[in-house]
């Protein structure tokens, strides 16, 4: 039986977790090669600052953040909630598409709520994008770019709507069961 992992996605309001707000996160149950469960929350991180660029490419406002946003306290316990459900007790192992991105903004979460990240989760884990990475270097897989979207295209998977963390986070779970496939066959 193959260990359950928690794939992350986040929509930032920026790059940089020390200064910028996460926005949302979502999660996603995977295990044996399917989804279990999916959850997205909106953040109500209202210490951060606010960059105009990334506010463009997902959508956000800061006027929506403040009235759709949950505090970073309620947000953990949803995500408790969720990974209790699934049995997933003691420290998870997280999965991602350029997942030090998002566990950067993870980490200010649980800093924001004044929560121990690292009594949750373990301090490595699984990236679809150094995945990928490593198909393409043994020959096994080409893409333009190294993103979710091109490395999801190269695989087959069709992307409806980038920036989005529920979407993104559910693309990177059919990513990572094609890589996963990748890898069988060519062992």
């Amino acid at each position: 039986m193959k260990r359950k992992l928690l794939i992350i996605d986040t929509e930032t309001s920026g790059l940089d977790p020390q200064k910028n707000c996460i926005l949302s996160l979502a999660a996603v149950v995977y295990h044996d090669g399917g989804i279990e469960d999916a959850a997205q929350w909106p953040v109500m991180d209202a210490l951060g600052e606010f960059d105009p660029a990334a506010l463009t490419v997902n959508g956000f406002t800061h006027e929506r953040v403040l009235a759709d946003g949950i505090s970073p306290w309620g947000v953990i316990r949803r995500l408790e909630q969720l990974l209790l459900k699934h049995d997933m007790r003691g420290r998870v192992v997280l999965a991602g598409h350029n997942l030090p991105f998002d566990v950067g903004f993870l980490q200010r979460l649980y800093r924001l709520a004044q929560e121990d990240y690292g009594k949750q989760f373990t301090h490595g884990g699984l990236d679809t994008k150094v995945a990928a990475l490593l198909l393409e270097q043994a020959g096994r897989l080409r893409f333009d770019s190294p993103s979710l979207v091109d490395v999801a295209a190269a695989l087959g998977i069709k992307h409806n709507v980038a920036h989005d963390a529920l979407e993104d986070a559910l693309v990177t779970a059919q990513v990572l069961r094609r890589l996963v496939d990748r890898i069988h066959v060519a062992g």
